[in-house]
């Protein structure tokens, strides 16, 4: 396979790592199809600017304003989130805000630690599910394909899986605290995600697939938070409930 990589400006120039891929470098042909991915893991409880040792902002705010610029194009796309949710000071007060936010969001699947449970509470949707392990299946025109979810433990990787587990999914989406960096790999005819921590990025992914459901060409692209500015609804909502919570605390 051959990569390509090049680097982009953002408004705010800042570097947005892209990443090109290729499985078989043909020209589109007729049954070719182009599928967008939007994957984000591992908020771990950060629904506001994070300060985390990294600086990076995060922030579902600066999320939803990523969103609304993904969601002009034109493409196909789908919304996943995976791994652990909230933290484990997470109050239930917190679940009920960041249940609201994540409504608001065009989220097809949210696949999110069992100890995340707190978020049951006030929350009864289809896309939120409690999963270690979870596959989905995605249309095509001519066929569907097979995507797995998997969230790890800090001792746990890939390998500890199976083949069975990955056996046919032609996208693999791993969340879990031990993976930090952000990227996307491909081996044998599977791409491999990991969406990074605290939502420091946005990882938008591109794939091209042949009639049969394989993957032709890829591309990805990991949109950093601090790129753009807080939406300003997601902002006043975020800010009015932290600054009750201080005020109760203060109290």
């Amino acid at each position: 396979m051959q990569l390509q990589l090049k680097y982009l400006l953002t408004t705010s120039v800042l570097p947005v790592l892209l990443i090109f891929g290729c499985l078989s470098c043909n020209n589109q042909s007729l049954g070719d199809e182009d599928i967008r991915f939007v994957i984000t893991g591992n908020l771990m409880g950060a629904i506001k600017d994070c300060v985390c040792p990294h600086g990076q902002p995060g922030g579902l705010a600066r999320r939803k304003s990523i969103f609304d610029q993904l969601k002009k194009s034109e493409k196909q796309a789908y919304y996943f989130d995976v791994g652990r949710l909230t933290s484990d000071d997470f109050t239930e007060d917190e679940a009920e805000l960041l249940n609201r936010l994540l409504d608001e969001l065009p989220y097809h699947y949210i696949i999110c630690f069992p100890e995340d449970s707190i978020m049951r509470i006030s929350h009864d949707t289809e896309k939120l599910k409690f999963h270690n392990n979870y596959t989905v299946k995605i249309p095509l025109r001519k066929r569907s394909i097979s995507i797995q979810f998997s969230n790890l433990d800090e001792d746990e990787d890939e390998k500890t899986l199976g083949s069975e587990i990955l056996k046919d999914n032609v996208l693999h989406i791993i969340g879990g605290g031990g993976y930090v960096e952000t990227e996307v790999i491909e081996k044998d005819g599977t791409l491999t995600v990991y969406p990074g921590l605290y939502g420091e990025f946005v990882v938008v992914l591109d794939v091209q697939f042949n009639k049969h459901g394989e993957i032709n060409n890829f591309a990805w692209e990991a949109m950093p938070t601090e790129s753009v500015l807080p939406d300003s609804q997601f902002h006043s909502m975020i800010e009015v409930y932290y600054n009750a919570e201080d005020v109760d605390n203060a109290e």
